[in-house]
């Protein structure tokens, strides 16, 4: 279904001569990849508001896929397989929110911020075989996905001294668990790459 709308869309621009025919394969994927991304968000957002927490999906929209866009990580082969995959880790996201916010965790929830940032700091941004970029391109994500990364642990130590300990405790999780989400979803790719070396 992905596909046969992102057809019809780059069929549209192909008749209205905005796109070249030769072009047709290149605006099919990024329509793709448009369509598969908004699906993933407007379901993120959905259950958010289910469950009653809608400010929780923007901590997933902005950790979550604001670094992986930049540091890269496990890629399901299938759209219909990355839209499970994404609202699986914004559950589980939600989930371990929702069992921090309820226990004092607060030193294991620092602490997956510590090893959070050593992984993304180490070994992003992790090479798609199947969408090379150049090594300046890759140099360039790895250091955005740095800043990124950074800018969110500036900001979650501003949210605590603007916002108090207590009140800025949900957010926070939040913003933790999904930078925690992204680290695992570098090391996997990293793991398979190595054992396939062996």
């Amino acid at each position: 279904m992905l596909n046969r709308c992102a057809c019809q869309l780059t069929e549209q621009l192909c008749r209205r001569g905005v796109v070249e025919e030769r072009k047709r394969p290149v605006f099919v994927y990024g329509f793709e990849l448009l369509l598969s991304t908004l699906c993933s968000m407007l379901s993120v957002l959905v259950i958010s508001l289910l469950v009653g927490v809608p400010y929780t999906s923007l901590c997933f929209y902005v950790a979550f896929m604001g670094l992986r866009f930049f540091a890269g990580g496990y890629h399901a082969p299938t759209y219909r397989l990355c839209f499970l995959t994404s609202n699986s880790v914004f559950l589980l996201v939600l989930g371990a929110t929702w069992l921090v916010t309820r226990w004092p965790m607060e030193p294991v929830l620092w602490g997956l911020l510590v090893f959070s940032l050593a992984i993304l700091f180490w070994l992003s941004p992790v090479k798609n075989p199947h969408h090379p970029i150049s090594e300046a391109t890759r140099r360039k994500n790895g250091r955005l996905a740095r800043v990124w990364a950074g800018l969110l642990t500036l900001g979650l130590v501003v949210l605590v001294i603007a916002g108090g300990w207590e009140a800025t405790r949900t957010v926070r999780a939040s913003v933790i668990l999904s930078m925690t989400a992204v680290a695992v979803m570098i090391i996997i790719p990293t793991i398979q790459e190595r054992r396939c070396r062996e």
